[in-house]
């Protein structure tokens, strides 16, 4: 989670103008206090957790890079095909629906 806000809050800084999926309409001074909140509760819970906490944390850790190499051998032996985003026909199908209702594919 810490590295997600510093992340988030690197790109804004560093670029600004990236397209992206959905923005936050806040300056980044505004956006550090927004982050800092909730990661002043992670530090928090970070300082009184237990052995078993520490545990679960690590083991949800390594089973999510596992889970990153396991997509990744599909992808290379074609197991799975994952989609870029939508194809020309489905775009140009969703623009001429303006109206509201859902485009027949």
């Amino acid at each position: 989670m810490l590295l997600e806000f510093a992340s988030f809050l690197w790109l804004r800084w560093k670029s600004p103008n990236l397209k992206r999926l959905y923005r936050i309409p806040l300056k980044l001074p505004l956006l550090i206090v927004m982050c800092l909140v909730p990661s002043g509760f992670l530090v928090l819970i970070i300082v009184i957790a237990t052995k078993t906490v520490y545990l679960v944390s690590g083991l949800m850790t390594l089973a999510g890079i596992c889970f990153f190499f396991f997509i990744k051998l599909c992808k290379t032996m074609k197991w799975v095909e994952f989609s870029d985003g939508p194809t020309e026909e489905q775009e140009v199908a969703v623009e001429t629906t303006r109206d509201g209702s859902f485009p027949i594919l």
